[in-house]
């Protein structure tokens, strides 16, 4: 695949995966019972409501600036990159290794789908950018 489409491809995608996350995040801060309804957790105390503010909210926006910022700088790139890789990774992992034990449903299918097409395109990207990075630094040794 030509450099240049991975690089408008790569752009989409963390520009996409970015504002959904912060999106998100910033819907968790605004109602975070309604998120949590959503997921279905319930916060059973002030804790809990912390708990879900925390993960669901700081957390995905915070992982939201990172996509983002892996806009606008070739490293930032490659950090959003891998935490787009580690990040659905180990979520996707997870809710695959209880739906075993537990059984499949529906919803966390449709999840787990997603996170998986987010680690497959994002390791896809990921070994684009560093396999240009080398070749550039491969380029300017003397």
């Amino acid at each position: 695949m030509d450099d240049k489409i991975v690089l408008i491809v790569e752009r989409v995608y963390l520009g996409v995966i970015g504002v959904v996350f912060l999106a998100s995040g910033i819907f968790t801060f605004f109602d975070p019972h309604a998120m949590g309804e959503a997921l279905g957790i319930a916060p059973l105390n002030a804790s809990g409501e912390t708990e879900i503010l925390a993960t669901y909210g700081g957390l995905v926006v915070g992982s939201g600036l990172l996509f983002l910022a892996g806009l606008f700088h070739e490293l930032m790139a490659v950090a959003a990159l891998a935490g787009c890789c580690f990040g659905a990774g180990g979520l996707v992992s997870t809710r695959i290794a209880i739906q075993l034990t537990e059984g499949f449903t529906v919803n966390q299918t449709i999840v787990a789908t997603f996170e998986v097409s987010i680690v497959a395109v994002a390791l896809f990207l990921l070994k684009r950018r560093i396999r240009r990075i080398m070749d550039a630094s491969l380029r300017q040794q003397p």
